[in-house]
């Protein structure tokens, strides 16, 4: 009994060291998403926004400054009247102006430009955040390419071990038939080559498939165990389903963009109107006639309009209607790349389609063939040579077959992902 709970905790064990090596394509995908360095600039742009928003609303704050002057000038006003009963001594204006103030503006209304300069920061953010999420596609992009490199690998490794292990096996077979004369030790030395080379090749694939296991490392920011196994996807493919491409609402935030601005250009023809309110001490005050310093204060209001400015903010509005154009004009090419992009993704499906079913039906042929030439070795009417070639033929048909089936998996996300769908089964 203790044998058994032994038994039973170790195939439990075992299945959760599985479970915990096996790494699929979606993983790798949300590890790229949240941990490749560019995600960071997400809240960078965020919080770039958020300034930039409190720097607008703080123009409607009133605004303090502090200013001093220091001046002489050459001449002033004099007051020499001589009037009937005699001169009247007047006090001579200062040469001299002394003064330090403290003016405080407050704007009441600025013809709506801070209200839509707002609304062009937020349009901008959201540009920003579409333009990263773009960016991020092509990190996705680059995970899948290195991830089904891996899986082709993966299966080459699987096969070119059946071989040795089939091959290994095989070397029991020729020493019994060479013990009973059927075969010749030349047959083994063969077979030992043989062995050789599909140990080169094995080692050959392994250093290939860590190069993309460092890649993935890279891309997504965590560690892969030695033993870890990659899991083939299940790639939802629909090829009826709608486009939605990322860069299309891109386009359509750009325009937005635009749109606001020229709003925002317009609203430098308005008017503004403001208070103002002036806090001084100098020498002399506001009272020109006393040669001393004095406080003084100066309230108001103003109204600023520019009534023309020889047509400079109808040529800015232009400027951004033809860049409008311009975001039309890259739409359009972006549409005609994409499907250009579907029809040779459509036809790498289909052509991929075509040689998985008849690499199929090759290797059904081959596995017949083997097994007949395979007895004929045994028996020792088929030479070694002959033998071994027929198996590489057939190990070499079955990694065609394995790697079209995995060419067309991946034909199909990248079909799925140039519409923008590519997503894992919920």
């Amino acid at each position: 009994m203790k044998r058994f709970l032994i038994l039973i905790l170790a195939l439990l064990t075992g299945s959760a060291i599985a479970v915990a090596d096996t790494l699929t394509l979606w993983k790798c995908i949300r590890d790229a998403e949240t941990y490749y360095p560019l995600v960071k600039d997400k809240e960078n742009f965020i919080a770039a926004g958020e300034l930039k928003l409190r720097n607008l609303n703080a123009s409607w704050l009133p605004r303090v400054d502090f200013n001093g002057q220091a001046t002489w000038q050459s001449d002033v006003i004099e007051f020499n009247l001589q009037l009937p009963y005699g001169k009247v001594n007047m006090p001579n204006v200062p040469h001299e102006n002394i003064k330090a103030t403290i003016d405080i503006n407050q704007t009441f209304y600025d013809g709506g430009t801070t209200r839509t300069a707002k609304k062009v920061e937020q349009e901008a953010i959201k540009t920003d955040l579409q333009q990263l999420s773009i960016d991020m596609e092509k990190i996705k992009e680059q995970v899948m390419r290195a991830y089904f490199a891996l899986l082709i690998l993966q299966e080459n490794e699987r096969l070119v071990q059946s071989l040795i292990e089939d091959l290994n096996r095989k070397m029991t077979t020729v020493e019994q038939g060479i013990k009973n004369g059927i075969l010749v030790p030349a047959d083994k030395d063969v077979l030992t080559v043989e062995i050789l080379k599909a140990g080169q090749r094995l080692f050959e694939i392994k250093n290939d498939k860590q190069q993309y296991v460092e890649l993935i490392q890279q891309l997504t920011n965590q560690q892969i165990k030695p033993a870890t196994s990659f899991q083939v996807p299940v790639i939802p493919y629909d090829d009826q389903t709608a486009i939605a491409r990322p860069e299309y609402e891109l386009f359509s935030l750009q325009t937005g963009k635009l749109h606001q601005t020229i709003k925002l250009k317009s609203t430098q023809r308005m008017p503004r109107l403001y208070g103002f309110a002036q806090f001084g001490y100098g020498k002399p005050g506001l009272n020109y006639m006393n040669d001393s310093y004095d406080s003084f204060v100066i309230v108001g209001a103003g109204l600023k309009w520019n009534l023309w400015d020889w047509n400079t903010v109808n040529r800015e509005k232009q400027l951004i209607t033809i860049q409008q154009r311009m975001i039309e004009t890259r739409r359009e090419v972006f549409d005609k790349q994409l499907n250009t992009q579907l029809i040779n993704a459509r036809s790498a499906i289909s052509r991929y389609s075509e040689s998985v079913a008849t690499y199929q039906k090759i290797v059904v042929l081959r596995e017949s063939i083997t097994r007949s030439c395979s007895a004929r070795f045994e028996n020792g009417t088929m030479t070694s040579t002959d033998y071994l070639s027929e198996v590489n033929a057939e190990t070499q048909q079955r990694i065609n077959l394995e790697t079209y089936k995995l060419l067309l998996l991946q034909a199909q996300a990248d079909y799925m992902q140039l519409k923008g769908q590519l997503k894992p089964l919920q």
